[in-house]
């Protein structure tokens, strides 16, 4: 799994998952026409026409243990609003309600986006009429 980010004039491929980092932080300074995840089955989640776009992922750790991956996030921001996709990676257990891989939308207000707050690292998008 990992993001591609498409611009105008070129194509960015991010690190796999798991990786030591994504590679979001090595962006081009330029904005995103489309931003799409590459999903493990190999369809893909696409977001285009955002003015901003985030990938993020949440991580937890046991005792005795690194971190391990248990969500990815792919987000959107358009008139005052963020499209968050949470991708499940990890479940922690039999009965947790979501399974590997179900993929979670949710529409927050503009800086409610995760747990009730802000967020950071969001990059500028391109919005095509």
């Amino acid at each position: 799994m990992q993001f591609v980010a498409h611009f105008e004039d070129e194509v960015f491929v991010g690190n796999p998952l798991g990786s030591r980092e994504s590679g979001w932080l090595r962006l081009p300074e330029k904005p995103i026409l489309a931003l799409e995840y590459i999903l493990p089955q190999g369809d893909s989640l696409a977001l285009k026409k955002y003015e901003e776009y985030l990938h993020m992922v949440e991580c937890v750790q046991s005792v005795g243990h690194g971190p391990m991956i248990e969500h990815v996030y792919v987000m959107g921001k358009r008139n005052g609003l963020v499209t968050s996709y949470r991708i499940t990676i990890l479940q922690r257990n039999l009965d947790d309600r979501y399974k590997v891989g179900d993929i979670t939308v949710r529409v927050f207000p503009d800086g409610k986006e995760y747990g009730g707050g802000s967020t950071k690292g969001w990059k500028k998008g391109l919005v095509k009429k």
